[in-house]
């Protein structure tokens, strides 16, 4: 495990050069992992964003290997919480957690976002958007920096039990939409829904209040 960090760092990296790190930064950082810097220059590269044009790079692939890390540490803490649950329990609940949208409010709650380097000419929504990937970015800096078992424990320890009702979390149903047509499937029925009337429409997203029918009897909204 040592070894294979240790190759990922030469990959993460790739520079001949550490650029500085400002004090500041570190202490903030510090403040989120709960953790020593070892190499800092890890920490500023994640939160890099590719509109930059930085010397240093983008925090492209570490976010691609906090990804993997993320899901592992949220996989294992299911598959531990819950011995008996099914494998799609497991993937369902687990893609709750690492969402996009999870990801964002969590990163949101961290503190990321004065931190996250990118081009001016990004407008705020765009910015937004960007935290949960450099939250992904963080957690691969952190594996690299420290290993498994600390950044697993910065994870759960820190960021999920403090910031995240993680109860509340996976009792939420947000595809009930794909509940009911799996169930329908299962039991040889025909579904169809439709809309009734808008509900709430923002310039994001748009609600509507529709009519579910089973064998072309209506059976609820």
């Amino acid at each position: 495990m040592i070894i294979v960090r240790a190759l990922l760092r030469k990959i993460a990296g790739r520079r001949t050069t550490k650029p500085s790190v400002s004090t500041a930064f570190k202490q903030a950082v510090r403040a989120i992992t709960h953790l020593p810097l070892k190499d800092a220059s890890l920490y500023q590269q994640a939160f890099l964003h590719r509109s930059l044009r930085h010397e240093a790079g983008s925090n492209e692939r570490l976010e691609l290997l906090g990804d993997a890390v993320l899901g592992l540490i949220v996989a294992e803490y299911l598959f531990q919480k819950y011995p008996s649950a099914s494998e799609r329990f497991l993937t369902n609940n687990r893609s709750k957690l690492v969402s996009r949208a999870a990801l964002k409010q969590l990163a949101e709650k961290l503190g990321l976002g004065p931190l996250l380097q990118h081009s001016p000419e990004l407008t705020t929504p765009k910015t937004k958007n960007l935290l949960g990937n450099a939250l992904e970015a963080l957690v691969g800096a952190i594996y690299l920096d420290h290993g498994y078992a600390p950044c697993r424990q910065v994870v759960l320890d820190h960021w999920f039990q403090q910031h995240v009702d993680l109860e509340t979390t996976l009792a939420n149903e947000d595809n009930c939409k794909g509940r009911v047509l799996e169930w329908a499937q299962k039991h040889k029925k025909r579904v169809r829904f439709e809309v009734v009337a808008p509900v709430e429409r923002t310039s994001a997203t748009q609600r509507y209040k529709m009519t579910c029918y089973l064998d072309a009897e209506p059976v609820g909204y």
